[in-house]
């Protein structure tokens, strides 16, 4: 979370230089915690601006959170990675942008959860019609929508 936080400065610093106000930590986990929501409350299809400003589509609890222009203004400055240096691991590796961070996850997930005998491991196919360099084409699997499906892999 540190390296994102860092990365985003640096990003809002580039691009708007002294009117770019640093994000801290709890904006960062405030604008994470609702993306969250919104994806939970399945409000991918509704405008930013309309959950986060005053009006009939409004979420109150979005709206006590953060103005949105605040919201709009981190998520377009949101890194993962030093943007600098990003070309050199690139070239080989097509997760690159995020990988740092994926292996935070994952060593976190390994470190806070111990599954226990009675584990059951299933996969899921999501419906994903963006450009993203590590997806794939699998004919075999009938979906309505399109048949991509993003691959993650954990290197070792």
């Amino acid at each position: 979370m540190i390296a994102i936080l860092r990365f985003t400065n640096e990003q809002g610093r580039r691009q708007n230089g002294r009117a770019w106000v640093d994000i801290v930590m709890m904006e960062l986990m405030t604008v994470l915690g609702l993306l969250f929501y919104m994806g939970v409350f399945k409000a991918s299809h509704e405008y930013v601006r309309d959950l986060l400003s005053p009006g009939v589509r409004a979420r109150p609890i979005c709206q006590a959170a953060m103005s949105g222009s605040r919201f709009q203004e981190i998520l377009v400055m949101l890194r993962f990675d030093d943007k600098s240096t990003r070309d050199l691991p690139k070239a080989t590796d097509k997760f690159a942008a995020i990988r740092n961070v994926f292996n935070e996850f994952v060593s976190s997930c390994t470190r806070y959860y111990k599954p226990g005998e009675s584990i059951t491991v299933d996969e899921q196919l999501v419906a994903f019609r963006g450009r993203c360099p590590f997806r794939q084409y699998m004919p075999k699997i009938q979906q309505i929508h399109n048949k991509y499906a993003a691959l993650f892999r954990q290197r070792k």
